[in-house]
């Protein structure tokens, strides 16, 4: 049986992690701009990246006070926009949805840990995102951890049936348990 749901390719996810990605930098950047006063930071100059190589090697403390906006913005981000739209937004226009092993929504702790652990495993050497490009099923690692799958193609019209909803089909076992297959379908 052909349900027509498969695992989003890892160019697509990474494409629209760095989208979204570029954003809440720009947030955060906007937010840690307006939290510390324009006097505690050093004289700009018109090379951005060597402006930030200096503030982190000669200003360590401000560009720690600087990282928790961004930190902050990506943790809200990331957890809100999944919990109310299935994906974060850029990755939802391009069909991507997160969904439990069992084909549910994930709940806001889940997606939360799952924020935190990506965010963990971009910054150390890319760990997570890695792992997809050799992975059988395309997961990350932050998506085993937490055990949610993200999928090209809008959810199972009884992904959201409570557990114990006698006319709801049984999600324990199935494409949901083991993830989706390289093949295209499941």
């Amino acid at each position: 049986m052909e349900s027509g749901f498969r695992a989003a390719p890892t160019a697509l996810r990474l494409v629209a992690g760095l989208v979204d990605l570029a954003v809440e930098a720009a947030l955060g950047a906007a937010l840690a701009w307006w939290l510390l006063p324009a006097e505690e930071w050093p004289p700009r100059y018109w090379n951005l990246m060597d402006y930030a190589v200096d503030i982190a090697c000669h200003h360590p403390d401000l560009a720690a006070r600087a990282a928790w906006p961004f930190v902050v913005v990506f943790l809200v981000w990331e957890t809100l926009w999944g919990r109310a739209a299935g994906n974060t937004p850029f990755a939802r226009i391009l069909g991507m949805r997160i969904v439990t092993s069992r084909g549910r929504r994930p709940g806001v702790l889940r997606l939360g840990l799952r924020a935190i652990l990506s965010l963990a495993g971009g910054l150390l050497a890319f760990t997570g995102p890695l792992l997809a490009i050799v992975h059988p099923r395309r997961r990350m690692l932050h998506d085993m951890m937490t055990r949610c799958h993200v999928l090209l193609g809008a959810a199972p019209p009884d992904a959201d049936a409570r557990p114990d909803d006698a006319e709801a089909p049984a999600l324990r076992g199935g494409p949901y348990r083991d993830g989706p297959f390289r093949g295209g379908t499941w």
